[in-house]
């Protein structure tokens, strides 16, 4: 997504607002399900699967660069009015992940 986003060039207004608002519902979503994640961890870390811990951590990572890449870009992309709202979408997101990375790191 995020290098389509790139490629289309400069968003019109009303199109980074359909944009914002689709993000809107997956950024709360991901808040809940890192939310989730780190109280599960303790349960997670029980199970006799060698690695999952890292593993988990890794995919929160990962997910962690994409959708901040996405959101840079859409930030490059949409009308300087519209920046400061991704902007805020990007610091709830942040803080989530870097408890999810914090939790499943020690």
């Amino acid at each position: 997504a995020t290098s389509d986003v790139q490629a289309t060039g400069p968003l019109t207004e009303e199109d980074c607002l359909s944009i914002l608002q689709a993000l809107e519902t997956v950024v709360s979503i991901l808040v809940q399900i890192l939310k989730d994640l780190v109280a599960k961890k303790p349960a997670f870390g029980g199970q006799p699967i060698s690695g999952l811990i890292a593993l988990i951590l890794e995919d929160i990572q990962s997910l962690r660069n994409a959708i901040i890449a996405l959101i840079n870009a859409l930030i490059d992309e949409c009308p300087a009015d519209l920046g400061a709202e991704a902007g805020e979408l990007q610091d709830e997101l942040t803080v989530a992940f870097a408890s999810a990375v914090d939790a499943y790191s020690s």
